[in-house]
Order: C-alpha cells, then structure tokens, then sequence
C-alpha cells in the first residue's frame, strides 16, 4: 500500500520532518485533563479486516494547541470495551490554521491510555504553509505495510491527543480538524464487538473532564 501521512512511536522532529512515515523512541504522555471521545465525535463500529472498523466521525471543530504533552491541548479516550489492537488507519479530514501556523504541523496521535503512544496520524505533512486542506487516504492504510507495529491497547482504553508539531503561539490554538471529518481505524477488539456496538452504540471512557 501508498506510504502515507502517518508515523510511528515519532519524537517531535520526526514528526516535522519529511518522511510521513518514520519510526523512533516515543514520547511518555504525563498526567493531564482528558474528554470522552464522543464529547467531539460519533464513534460507530463495522465489520473489518481484524473484526471491526472503528469510524470517528467529529460533530465539532476540534483544536490543535500546543506541542505534544501541553495541558491546554484536547486528550480524548474511548473504552473499546476490551483488549484492542489497531492494525491499520485511513482518513478524509479538513484543517485549517490560524495564523502562520502550517497544516504540516497538525497531528494526532494514537495509544493506550497510560502508555506510549503507538501511531502519529499528520495529514498535511507535505503543505508547509497556513490555510485550510482536505485531505484523504483513499482507503485503509495498513500499518505493516509500512513498517509500523501494531497499536496494542490491552486495557482497551484509547487514547487520542491532538497537537501541534511546533508551537506558533503557545497557549494558543493554532489550528482546528473540521467537524465532518473522519478517521477510520482496522482493529481487532477481544472480545468482538457484539451487535450494539456494530450499531454504533460503543463504550463510553469517562475519567477526569477539563
């Protein structure tokens, strides 16, 4: 499969760079405020190629602050309701930045809750400059194709931090991932999601709310 916008256990610098997909030592996330999930997103479960395809859907704008770590920064979890696996990613998401910020600096990142994060997700990592984008995968792209493990989740807990690549303004939003964009995840989820789920009825992660 196309080698895209996507990185693995990245450090800032690799995620900046131009490689989009690239490998490195981690970052260890610290104690910070979190959201549930479905607070900014519909989460709905299908059938896939592990035994489900999580689609993340956002119902708002969601922001993009600061580096990586940063507390003002939006730290969403969801609770697949089991052991989880992510096996491959796809997207067809807008941006938009404020300011001089650049559409290359916006990332997500993927992980169990209380661990290393796994995956890095920057879909404008090829447009250095300010302004609004939409960008697509065309399809799920799956991490061993290109040379990325597996996301192991054994608790379940999901969790998703929105930043910045490099900070512009700090305490600042600098960019937004636009309501109706989604992101699709090909997981293995022990055990397999049952017909509620598949229906779209997913678990709720619900801990500390900023």
């Amino acid at each position: 499969m196309t080698k895209l916008a996507v990185v693995a256990l990245a450090g800032l610098a690799t995620v900046a760079s131009a490689d989009p997909v690239s490998g490195g030592n981690g970052f260890v996330p610290g104690d910070t405020s979190v959201i549930n999930l479905t607070d900014i997103a519909n989460v709905t479960f299908s059938r896939g190629t592990g035994n489900a395809i999580v689609t993340i859907e956002f119902t708002s704008n969601v922001d993009s602050w600061d580096l990586e770590g940063d507390p003002d920064n939006v730290v969403a979890v969801f609770d697949m309701g089991g052991p989880a696996t992510i096996h491959g990613v796809g997207w067809d998401v807008s941006l938009q930045t404020f300011g001089a910020s650049w559409l290359s600096e916006m990332v997500v990142s993927f992980g169990e809750d209380g661990g290393i994060p796994g995956l890095y997700l920057t879909p404008g990592i090829n447009d250095g400059f300010a302004g609004t984008g939409s960008y697509s995968s065309g399809g799920i792209v799956d991490l061993g194709d290109n040379g990325i493990p597996d996301v192991v989740m054994a608790s379940g807990m999901m969790r998703l931090e929105f930043f910045e690549s490099f900070d512009d303004v700090a305490d600042a939003v600098d960019g937004q991932w636009l309501a109706g964009s989604t992101i699709t995840l090909d997981m293995t989820i022990v055990p397999a999601p049952g017909a509620l789920a598949l229906l779209g009825l997913g678990g709720l992660a619900i801990r500390r709310r900023r």
